[in-house]
């Protein structure tokens, strides 16, 4: 199943659902279900894993999109190279009722040359503001409007431990999710709405 999308009103972004596996156990996790989603949006084309856990929906979109950024750029005559990412709490808990909050953290880490250490993070607070109808052009959605409120933050690790905030951005977004269907309709620096359902 492919989701595509207006963004900002002038450009498309796609994203696909594909590579489900349930029940899926890996060394030191308990079993449990995966999938992963294509995201296609200008010259970003990365694969996005979520995981569903007994507490809800795990999954880093903003820190998969720093990877894919950040990843394979040169400093001076080195290639940078990406760790492992640090996903912590959930993006969308499995209950939820208005006025609900809930906590999730993302951190990317990349060496740079001379044992430096460029690290991205995202805090992320999260509350169930309300349930609302909006229209959007594939159909009228009573959904949950999820607002989220981050603090990204890239900045610089010395080998001493000495670090650095290089840029710091507080961003709001607002989101809008149907059951069954997921997001419809976002409202951040980035504008998204859900203009077609493509069925496989």
């Amino acid at each position: 199943m492919m989701f595509v999308y207006a963004v900002d009103g002038h450009r498309t972004q796609t994203r696909q659902i594909n590579q489900v596996q349930l029940g899926v156990q890996k060394p030191g996790e308990p079993p449990m279900d995966r999938f992963t989603v294509t995201l296609i949006d200008d010259n970003i084309n990365i694969d996005i894993e979520y995981l569903c856990t007994a507490e809800g929906l795990v999954g880093g979109d903003i820190g998969r999109m720093m990877v894919s950024v950040l990843e394979g750029q040169e400093m001076g005559d080195e290639t940078v190279s990406v760790e492992p990412m640090t996903f912590e709490g959930v993006a969308l808990p499995h209950h939820i009722s208005p006025v609900d909050t809930w906590d999730a953290f993302v951190e990317v880490v990349l060496s740079a040359p001379e044992g430096v250490k460029l690290i991205a993070t995202n805090n992320a607070r999260y509350h169930f503001d309300s349930y609302v109808t909006v229209n959007v052009p594939v159909g009228t959605f009573d959904v949950q409007k999820i607002v989220a409120d981050m603090d990204v933050d890239v900045g610089s690790l010395l080998p001493s431990g000495h670090y650095t905030s290089l840029t710091y951005t507080q961003i709001t977004s607002v989101s809008y999710y149907a059951e069954c269907i997921g997001m419809v309709m976002s409202e951040s620096d980035m504008n998204m709405m859900l203009v077609d359902i493509v069925m496989p």
